[in-house]
């Protein structure tokens, strides 16, 4: 729903295809991901009202910072970045992956659009930057390590820095060189993406 605060009224609405679904926003841009259809659906929020659909991995994980989606399959690791205006004519079955990050990868969106994909086949993060658009541009990579895959690592970024949780391993590191141990990380989630800080939470 859109709710007018100065009417403080909700003045429109729309409703999803099935129960099973996700909101990404971030500012004026929303996407509603579905994960009984595996489809990915940009909203206008003017109108209310769901734009064009285009379909995704059935195992994707869809990620969203500023002009900039990301869609990891979650099953082969591909990466694919898009801009967000851009996910009406996207097609996945034509499009080349932006990276290929293998088993157990995870991705995260500064709020810049940088994309930082984690693959812990590899114990590396790929950066892919963006343009003002959200188009991405020639991607880098960077080490943080071994990485155990036995419990599922996550990815976060604060500011430009890209943070890895290896929960099986207890660690906390990032590819600058930080690294520390923590307790009890079989039950730690790392935050979202945030400004720069020169903490991360968990």
């Amino acid at each position: 729903g859109h709710f007018n605060n100065e009417s403080t009224v909700l003045d429109g609405g729309l409703r999803t295809t099935s129960d099973n679904y996700d909101i990404l926003q971030d500012k004026t841009n929303v996407l509603v991901v579905d994960a009984t259809a595996s489809t990915v659906t940009a909203i206008d929020p003017a109108r209310v009202s769901l734009g064009d659909t285009s379909r995704i991995p059935a195992a994707a994980k869809v990620a969203l910072g500023n002009q900039t989606a990301a869609i990891l399959d979650q099953r082969s690791g591909a990466l694919w970045v898009v801009p967000v205006k851009g996910l009406a004519g996207f097609e996945i079955e034509g499009a080349e992956p932006d990276a290929e990050l293998g088993a157990d990868a995870d991705v995260a969106i500064a709020q810049d659009g940088t994309v930082f994909g984690l693959s812990a086949e590899r114990g590396e993060v790929v950066t892919v930057p963006v343009d003002n658009e959200g188009q991405p541009l020639d991607s880098a990579v960077a080490s943080v390590g071994e990485i155990d895959a036995s419990e599922a690592p996550r990815i976060t970024a604060v500011g430009r820095t890209p943070i890895v949780l290896d929960t099986a391993a207890g660690v906390v590191t990032t590819p600058g060189g930080f690294r520390t141990q923590i307790e009890d990380a079989d039950g730690a989630v790392l935050q979202s993406a945030s400004a720069e800080s020169t903490s991360v939470a968990l």
